[in-house]
């Protein structure tokens, strides 16, 4: 995972409220990025501390002002996501999206997705030409 800092993502760090954060918090925090004038990125984001099992971890949503002023919530699309991976990981390394049991799943946002990879394994992969 990147360093948050030296990627110059903490000018999108949200400083304020329930998820506020500061940067002596490194990598770990949300963060609102503007993708264009009327939409933005919520990010939440971790490193792999070791209270998540050393999962490195991003969740985000997308957010979109209607022609009211109104921000609307709705998944990302697979082009956002990519920017997501590419913005918070290096390209060499491989993160992945999870669908888990339906017993596991746990839903406090249903315009929310997720990408993971763990610090201490590599991720297995089809072969390249089924990618």
């Amino acid at each position: 995972m990147k360093n948050f800092a030296a990627a110059g993502l903490n000018k999108y760090r949200l400083r304020h409220g329930i998820t506020g954060s500061t940067d002596e918090l490194g990598n770990f925090g949300t963060f609102i990025i503007p993708l264009d004038d009327k939409t933005a990125m919520c990010v939440l984001a971790n490193d792999g501390l070791p209270e998540c099992d050393h999962w490195e971890h991003v969740s985000l949503h997308i957010k979109r002002r209607n022609e009211l002023g109104k921000w609307i919530n709705r998944l990302p699309t697979w082009n956002e996501m990519c920017k997501a991976k590419e913005l918070f990981w290096e390209d060499d390394e491989c993160v992945m999206q999870l669908h888990p049991p339906k017993t596991d799943y746990i839903n406090h946002n249903p315009h929310v997705l997720h990408l993971w990879r763990p610090e201490n394994q590599t991720i297995p992969r089809p072969p390249q030409i089924l990618v």
